[in-house]
């Protein structure tokens, strides 16, 4: 065999393959995926109106602080938590506390971490509900 006809079989062999890649890549008019139509009610309507922001509830989470079962849970089932948190009345559940009051949007929560830091008898949670007090204030 001699060299020019081993490149000869090299360059058709590139050829094909290169060949083969294209037409693999191009879609027919038959491949096409049908797409519907939108509805009209579908629409994004342009009626003239500004953007508006709206507010969105701030996430809860300092239930999370006490564990990952904790992240998820319902205004009652945080209401008894902060009543056990009073309970407690360790410094370490102050931080907790503190987080509760800034987070919690309920008059009832808030009310209940207020009562929860109250029963605490440390430094921290003396200034924190000081902090509490002027911010209902404001």
């Amino acid at each position: 065999m001699s060299i020019e006809f081993v490149i000869a079989i090299i360059v058709v062999v590139v050829g094909v393959v290169i060949v083969g890649f294209v037409t693999s890549r191009r879609r027919s008019e038959d491949d096409a995926v049908p797409v519907s139509p939108l509805e009209p009610a579908l629409w994004p309507v342009d009626d003239g109106s500004e953007a508006r922001l709206v507010p969105r509830d701030p996430e809860i989470r300092w239930p999370s602080r006490l564990g990952s079962a904790s992240g998820r849970m319902d205004d009652e089932a945080r209401l008894r938590l902060i009543r056990d948190l009073a309970l407690i009345r360790a410094a370490w559940v102050v931080p907790i506390l503190t987080q509760a009051y800034k987070e919690e949007r309920e008059p009832a929560q808030r009310d209940a971490v207020r009562q929860a830091l109250a029963a605490c008898e440390h430094p921290e949670a003396r200034a924190a509900l000081e902090l509490a007090a002027q911010a209902s204030d404001a």
